[in-house]
């Protein structure tokens, strides 16, 4: 990526774009969004195309997805007051891993409702973890120094939002494999590369609102 330059300098300092907490907010929002786009699009097509629902069903089934998102985001704040935010990122990050899981486990059970029953607590866990990784990586972005930059928050939307149009195109490619296992793993294996992004854990002391990602210490 070229950065634009004028006469007093880059028009974006490349230190805003490279400061960890910069890097890893910004990957895990993509990555959320990507597995977001994942679900809203697998998810009713399975239900339709396997299970016959139709339109309005497959709709209040979604809505669990988006109620989780909506009441998890808010929580996360207390959560990461008490257990720091990259704390609470990670633990975010391994939830929207297992409810990714869940979601073609859930597809294998015997049963209409059944399946039905547990695509709803799958979809409601993978929308908290959502919900919770979007508001922390929020918190991670607005404590780092890009927070001062419009470039750079508008870069941070850019790549975002390329997550969600990624996690479209992934369906895109696999979901006519027929293979549940590999339209949600893949998104599976990107949420276990950032986690690992999000760096080692730091001692208990470190405070939520000042060391996000990393002690400054």
């Amino acid at each position: 990526t070229q950065l634009g330059r004028t006469s007093a300098g880059p028009f974006v300092p490349p230190g805003l774009l490279t400061e960890r907490r910069f890097v890893a907010s910004t990957m895990a929002a993509g990555t959320v969004m990507g597995c977001l786009g994942v679900a809203i699009v697998a998810t009713p097509l399975h239900l339709g195309r396997d299970l016959g629902l139709g339109p309005g069903h497959i709709g209040i089934t979604m809505l669990a997805l988006a109620l989780a998102m909506t009441l998890a985001a808010p929580l996360s704040s207390r959560v990461t007051e008490r257990f720091t935010a990259r704390r609470t990122l990670r633990g975010g990050l391994v939830l929207l891993a297992l409810g990714l899981l869940a979601l073609p486990l859930a597809a294998t059970a015997s049963g209409h409702d059944t399946v039905v029953a547990l695509t709803v607590a799958a979809l409601a866990l993978t929308g908290a973890a959502i919900g919770v990784v979007q508001a922390t990586s929020a918190l991670g972005l607005m404590t780092s120094p890009a927070a001062a930059d419009g470039v750079a928050l508008g870069l941070h939307n850019m790549l975002r939002f390329t997550g969600l149009a990624v996690g479209y195109s992934w369906v895109a490619i696999a979901y006519p494999t027929g293979n549940l296992s590999l339209v949600y793993g893949v998104p599976v294996a990107a949420v276990a590369l950032t986690w690992a992004m999000a760096g080692p854990t730091t001692p208990s002391s470190e405070p939520s609102a000042e060391r996000v990602f990393h002690d400054h210490r």
